[in-house]
Formats: C-alpha cells, sequence, structure tokens
C-alpha cells in the first residue's frame, strides 16, 4: 500500500488561526506542468483568504512546482502551502517520436498508468484530514477526476473540478506561466554532437521568467505557439501575439486571441499545419505585428485588454469578487 508522504523541508507548522479553521483545502493537480502552475498558483490566492491549503503531488512534480515558482510567487505566500508527496511506481519515460505512426502522444502511456495508483494513498489522505475539519474542500484538475472518485464515502468532503471554479471567478486568474519539457533532453546535432554542451556556457537552457519577460516595456510583440499560460501572460501583460499554434488545444487558443479578442495575427494558418513554416513567413508575420495599420490596431487592442483583466483581478473586480464568493461558499456554516 502506497502512504502519502508530508515534505518536512516544505511544510509549514500550522498557526492557531489556521489550527482553529473548519475548513481545508486540497489542491490536487494533473502531474504536468501546465497543470501544476496554474493550481499552485490558485492554491496560493485561496490560501491568501486564511484558508489551510494542501497541495498534493508526487514528488518530482512537486518539487518541480516549487522551484519554478520562486520567481513569480511572493516566498511568504508559498510557505503558507502544505505539500504532500503522493509516491508513485518507477515508470519509463521514453522520449517523443515525431516519426511515429500514432496520432496520439504514446510516450505518455506510462505516466498516465503510474497516476493510476495515486488513488488508494489520496483517499487516505482525505479520510485522515476530514477527521480533523469540519468540511474538506477537494479542487482538482478534471484529468485526475479517477483519483477522488471516493470523495462519495467521506461526507464532510465536497470537489470542484478546476474548470468548475470559472463559473466562480478562479479559472479567470490572471497568473501562471508556460514552460518546457518536463525532462530537459539533449538532441544530437548532423555534427555528431549535443547542442545542450555546445551552449552550456551560453546560452540558457533553465526555466525563462516569460511573465517577467512580456511585461518588460521593451517587449512590443510575442511569437506564441499559443499553449494555454502562454495566452494567459500575453493577455495579462498586454502585449500582442503572432499566433503559430502546433497541437492540442493551441489552434483554439490561438483562435481566442485572434478571432475573439482581437490582440494577435497568425503566423501560419492551422490549415496548412503540415506545411514547412520558412523564415519569410515569420518575419512577415512580425512585420505586421509590428507595424502601422494593423499591428498597431492589434496592439493598442492587446494594452485595453490587458488593463481590463488586472482591474478585474484587482479589489472590487469582477474576477477578484467571484472568488471572494467562491470563498464564502466554502466556509459557509
Amino acid at each position: 500500500m502506497a502512504t502519502l508522504i508530508t515534505n518536512p523541508q516544505n511544510q509549514t507548522q500550522p498557526s492557531s488561526t489556521t489550527m482553529d479553521h473548519h475548513v481545508a483545502v486540497i489542491v490536487l493537480p494533473f502531474p504536468a506542468q501546465g497543470h501544476l502552475n496554474q493550481l499552485l498558483q490558485l492554491s496560493c490566492l485561496v490560501s491568501s483568504y486564511g484558508v489551510p491549503v494542501h497541495y498534493v503531488a508526487p514528488p518530482v512534480f512537486s518539487r518541480q512546482a516549487q522551484s519554478r515558482a520562486n520567481d513569480l510567487i511572493n516566498p511568504h505566500d508559498l510557505q503558507k502551502i502544505h505539500f504532500h508527496d503522493i509516491p508513485t511506481p518507477h515508470f519509463d519515460s521514453p522520449p517523443p517520436n515525431p516519426d511515429s505512426s500514432h496520432r496520439f502522444p504514446t510516450h505518455l502511456l506510462p505516466a498516465w498508468y503510474a497516476c493510476l495508483s495515486l488513488r488508494e494513498p489520496f483517499s487516505a489522505f482525505l479520510l485522515d484530514l476530514s477527521k480533523k475539519f469540519t468540511r474538506v474542500v477537494i479542487i482538482h484538475d478534471p484529468m485526475m477526476a479517477f483519483v477522488v472518485q471516493d470523495i462519495g464515502s467521506v461526507p464532510n468532503a465536497e470537489s470542484w473540478r478546476r474548470s468548475r471554479l470559472g463559473s466562480r471567478g478562479a479559472g479567470r486568474s490572471s497568473y501562471g506561466w508556460s514552460g518546457m519539457p518536463t525532462h530537459a533532453m539533449c538532441l544530437a546535432d548532423q555534427a555528431g554532437g549535443s547542442a545542450c554542451r555546445r551552449v552550456s556556457r551560453k546560452g540558457w537552457r533553465g526555466w525563462a521568467p516569460q511573465p517577467r519577460i512580456l511585461d518588460h516595456e521593451a517587449v512590443g510583440g510575442f511569437v506564441s505557439h499559443c499553449g494555454w499560460n502562454s495566452c494567459v501572460e500575453s493577455i495579462v501583460g498586454g502585449v500582442a501575439v503572432a499566433a503559430w499554434p502546433m497541437h492540442a488545444d493551441q489552434p483554439a487558443n490561438a483562435t481566442l486571441v485572434v478571432g475573439v479578442l482581437g490582440m494577435g495575427i497568425v503566423v501560419n494558418e492551422w490549415a496548412g499545419r503540415a506545411e514547412l513554416v520558412r523564415a519569410e513567413a515569420v518575419e512577415d508575420a512580425v512585420r505586421r505585428l509590428m507595424g502601422p495599420g494593423e499591428g498597431e490596431r492589434v496592439r493598442r487592442r492587446a494594452e485595453d485588454v490587458g488593463k481590463m483583466v488586472r482591474a478585474a483581478t484587482k479589489k472590487g473586480g469582477s474576477s477578484r469578487l467571484e472568488m471572494d464568493s467562491f470563498i464564502a461558499h466554502i466556509n459557509r456554516m
């Protein structure tokens, strides 16, 4: 039987206020970078209301989320979160195979199978916490629904999917950042050397603080594949986007940024995704984005959208009021 382990290096001692609190929140992200980021930011937001928050994830992903959050989250806010590790069985993590005949990313299957083992230790942790608080609220990634399925046997527990929180404004949080693959890989170049070795003392191979970069006044546009975190960061920063979607949710996100919000232009149409995108096409998109006429309208629209989003998350803003409503709901007597 797997046992859920509290991480002593990141576990803060509960204050008297926390101990007297009748509600606790468990946050359960899907173990992938884009999911870890959003729910850790949400954890800090919920914790800022004085609600004890327990962030549960496999050890390597928990450490990953914390290490990459240091540049964006106030360390004092991060220390308020109670981190708990769920051990997972060892599994091989093969690199993606671009020549695979399968359209499904089969290299992710081992991780999926490993996640199946999380149900039992999570249920044990939930049961233990339910004995200490009047109500336990679980906020989980929709892809982790199978892990929390035993909640029906715990009478004082309730669950919220991350997507459902959007109706109460929590899903509109302006925080988060996009990233690189969970496991870094070195690609051999044609000369037989390692690209990673060649840039080891020159380039930046680590985690780029993308929100800070986009927030810099010198940045006028962003060529993006339109992952959701990148879109959110562009919107919050008021930065126009040259959209170049590749896969998954990126085409839909690009449609939102370009077609709905009007704060971007398309580098390459999704219908032509199988075609080679040449440097001239990227250059043309950048010139359009940064030039007069169309580019000026798009950049001005991006600034306006950014101002509206930032205002919504401040005290008295619509998103903040919705979050206040959610906190009041879970604290109901």
